[in-house]
């Protein structure tokens, strides 16, 4: 099933090696959410965040391939991906 357009789009976002320090991620969050971007986790190597479909075109474009680390983010971030969608399975009743 694909996400409707007024659907957040989520992401996963690995921050580098080197950033991997409270400073680190505390800019990596900073700098996401200057981009628009609303941070909704924070680990030790990654970040989740979300963002409406008009702010990840703006960033990212259209129907990007492949998600570009944005200039701002490249000092702290490795890699940004979609997170895959979460389907509810129901259970069989027997």
């Amino acid at each position: 099933m694909k996400a409707a357009s007024s659907d957040p789009v989520r992401l996963q976002v690995l921050v580098r090696k080197e950033a991997r320090t409270a400073r680190g991620i505390a800019e990596a969050e900073a700098a996401l959410r200057a981009l628009g971007f609303e941070v909704t986790g924070t680990g030790r190597t990654s970040l989740s965040a979300r963002a409406s479909a008009e702010t990840f075109s703006a960033v990212f474009g259209d129907r990007p391939r492949q998600l570009h680390v944005p200039p701002p983010l490249a000092s702290y971030v490795e890699s940004i991906a979609i997170a895959p969608q979460h389907e509810r399975m129901s259970r069989r009743r027997r």
